[in-house]
């Protein structure tokens, strides 16, 4: 009786093992597929709740609306958005104390209104640093005598800021020269670029783009 009951417990034992193993095999097979199932469900939720949603990138480029940043004024300590500027030709040059390349570029800049008078009011020189911080700017530009634009600060917000990556993305120097309409006339490196050729142009109303 006994060896009976020992015969049947292992049977059962072994038919349980065989379908465990069965249904194991099953499962294995068909990991893939729950997995990717589940990342979509998971995928899905986060796009509907707007977790996974990402706003395309800003561009700054030749013939389209520069895109409108706010800036500290050096000067007075007030922040200024850019699109109070329009109506004006606006020439912005984007640098950083720590970069070598700017500099030549900075210095030109503080010539332009000697060297052009007849810009008067309609034209705005705007020097825009993306230093870590704005004393860094602060000392730079007071050791180097740099006074002739409108010197602001863009916090580049660990090189995360979108209005930074738009415009300076690419490295500096990098210049811009905006309409009074607001649209980017011109961009590239300023040590290339034909300034005054480009806002004489916008002056007289024509349209180099």
């Amino acid at each position: 009786m006994i060896e009976e009951t020992v015969i049947r417990l292992f049977r059962w034992s072994a038919i349980l093992s065989l379908m465990i193993q069965i249904s194991f095999t099953r499962i294995w097979a068909r990991l893939p597929d729950m997995i990717s199932w589940s990342l979509f469900v998971l995928s899905t939720v986060l796009v509907v709740s707007g977790c996974g949603h990402q706003e395309p990138p800003l561009s700054a480029r030749v013939g389209e609306l520069a895109p409108n940043f706010t800036f500290l004024d050096l000067a007075t300590g007030k922040k200024t958005a850019l699109s109070e500027l329009k109506g004006k030709i606006v020439i912005a040059d984007f640098w950083a104390s720590w970069c070598a390349p700017c500099q030549a570029p900075m210095t030109k800049m503080q010539t332009y209104r000697e060297a052009h008078p007849e810009w008067g009011d309609a034209v705005q020189l705007l020097a825009v640093s993306i230093d870590d911080n704005s004393e860094i700017a602060k000392k730079h530009l007071t050791k180097k005598g740099w006074d002739k634009a409108r010197n602001a600060w863009l916090n580049p917000e660990g090189g995360k800021n979108p209005y930074v990556l738009a415009y300076a993305g690419r490295g500096i120097p990098v210049g811009y020269i905006i309409g009074q309409d607001g649209v980017i006339a011109e961009a590239g490196d300023p040590r290339e670029m034909d300034i005054a050729s480009t806002v004489k142009s916008l002056l007289a109303g024509v349209s180099k783009r």
